[in-house]
């Protein structure tokens, strides 16, 4: 179990590697569990920005293209997901 101070640390550490600004934006699953932790959930509101979910895992792709997020924070699964929608594109599509 995370206590309040194990997750500002995380932020804290994170705003600092990460170099997020007030500029940056962020779209992550709904459902992710980690993504309270250091990837957008607490980060972004903590720089002053608000981060935006995906509607679904199906939406996924959608979402990007309207948010165009400087931040991706998301479970592996979302990642395959993509991944296999661009092989089936590059399979399907023409030269």
């Amino acid at each position: 179990m995370l206590t309040h101070d194990n997750i500002c640390s995380n932020v804290r550490g994170s705003v600092e590697t990460l170099r997020v600004s007030e500029s940056d934006s962020c779209l992550a699953p709904a459902a992710a569990v980690a993504h309270p932790r250091a990837d957008g959930g607490v980060l972004l509101p903590a720089r002053g920005r608000d981060d935006h979910y995906a509607e679904s895992i199906d939406a996924f792709a959608q979402n990007l293209q309207e948010v165009r997020p400087t931040i991706v924070a998301a479970v592996p699964r979302v990642y395959e997901k993509v991944y296999a929608r661009v092989l089936e594109n590059a399979h399907t599509g023409g030269a």
